[in-house]
């Protein structure tokens, strides 16, 4: 399903007055990019269908300074989760993704990083390219359909789902 080009072209005039109503709290605050992924979010859950995605809005999301950020709220194993301000357990250390399309027991299904870039592209390009191989690199192991192949052995490994390496908690909510 293609995206609503009019809805992104909306997004993007609300977006540029933001801007343009003061530039540095735009930049530096996050009401600039949330509406990028306001319009993200809403675009998968109708690509999706409402009816197979349990939408986890942002304030029924913990985020603990420094800490990973999780669902407050019950998880259905049956649908999809679509969270904005995830953590998602990597083989290597945690990261965190502005917006992630994950399933009880199969895992990341899609993980949206958004990033603003103003100045020096050229200088940084590289580093963020190489970032997004490492996020896929770290992420993909944990996948149950993606095998993971071994130099040092022949053959291939799947690795058993276990829906407590995809979020925490996993189907309740923290008291």
């Amino acid at each position: 399903m293609p995206a609503d080009m009019q809805k992104l072209v909306s997004c993007l005039a609300q977006m540029k007055a933001t801007y343009l109503a003061d530039a540095t709290v735009a930049v530096r605050g996050q009401t600039f990019i949330y509406q990028l992924h306001k319009y993200c979010v809403d675009e998968l859950n109708k690509a999706i269908g409402s009816d197979k995605v349990q939408r986890i809005d942002l304030s029924e999301m913990k985020q603990p300074t420094g800490k990973p950020h999780y669902p407050t709220v019950p998880i259905d194993p049956q649908k999809y989760q679509l969270m904005q301000e995830v953590t998602l357990f990597g083989s290597h250390k945690n990261k965190d993704e502005d917006i992630a399309l994950t399933h009880f027991a199969n895992g990341p299904q899609i993980a949206i990083g958004v990033r603003s870039q103003m100045s020096s592209v050229g200088k940084n390009l590289e580093n963020y390219y190489e970032g997004i191989i490492g996020e896929c690199i770290s992420l993909a192991p944990l996948s149950t359909t993606t095998p993971i192949r071994c130099r040092s052995c022949p053959g291939t490994t799947t690795r058993t789902a276990t829906p407590a390496r995809w979020s925490a908690p996993s189907s309740t909510s923290p008291s």
